[in-house]
């Protein structure tokens, strides 16, 4: 498949997956408490799109909940239409990391992990439009076929690099919650509120 194709697949995916019985008030209230969200009364507080985009794809591939997560449950359960569970085979999904990005390529953005100084070329129509190189990049990475992509939700940080590193780390240590991936989204939500730059979400 190609990239384009790809993506509107995984967005129809997504739509599957949301419908889940497993995604319940409960489900989403553990979510919330999880990723350091604010409520009023049964409203969601966000300050961004990002964020918004960020709680998605929390409650999506993060085991957060006793039951797992909404990804794990439909691709263990198959609980999806046929189609989607055949497509769901296809996708390895990565833990939440953030990234250095380097030159681009067309439609791709090489990008450096910086914490293990693992490279890949990131496919993203919307990312490449722009000239991030030496920028920091929040992300969760899934690979479909060939091709590196965004789970959909990205920080975008443009300033203050040395600040936002030295804080990541420290806060890593005193953030802990459940484990590594779920502790950086909360790490990252706050340093994205101080430090972030705005993010557009297009569709392809």
């Amino acid at each position: 498949m190609e990239y384009v194709e790809i993506r509107r697949k995984l967005k129809d995916v997504h739509s599957e997956i949301f419908k889940q019985k497993m995604n319940d008030f409960i489900y989403v209230k553990n979510g919330v408490k999880a990723l350091g969200l604010k409520t009023k009364g049964n409203t969601i507080i966000f300050e961004s799109k990002s964020e918004q985009e960020a709680f998605w794809d929390f409650l999506t591939y993060e085991a957060f909940d006793p039951r797992n997560s909404l990804f794990n449950n439909a691709k263990n359960n198959k609980t999806l239409s046929q189609e989607a569970n055949i497509f769901l085979d296809k996708i390895k999904v990565y833990e939440t990391a953030l990234y250095i990005a380097g030159p681009k390529n067309g439609n791709e953005i090489s990008i450096t992990n910086i914490h293990s100084g693992d490279l890949y070329h990131l496919h993203d129509i919307n990312l490449s439009n722009s000239n991030l190189e030496g920028y920091l990049i929040f992300i969760r990475l899934l690979k479909v076929d060939e091709y590196f992509m965004t789970s959909g939700s990205t920080y975008i940080f443009t300033e203050n690099i040395p600040t936002i590193l030295k804080r990541e780390k420290i806060l890593m240590k005193t953030t802990f919650k459940l484990n590594r991936s779920i502790t950086r989204s909360r790490v990252m939500l706050k340093l994205n509120r101080i430090y972030g730059t705005k993010v557009i979400h297009e569709d392809v």
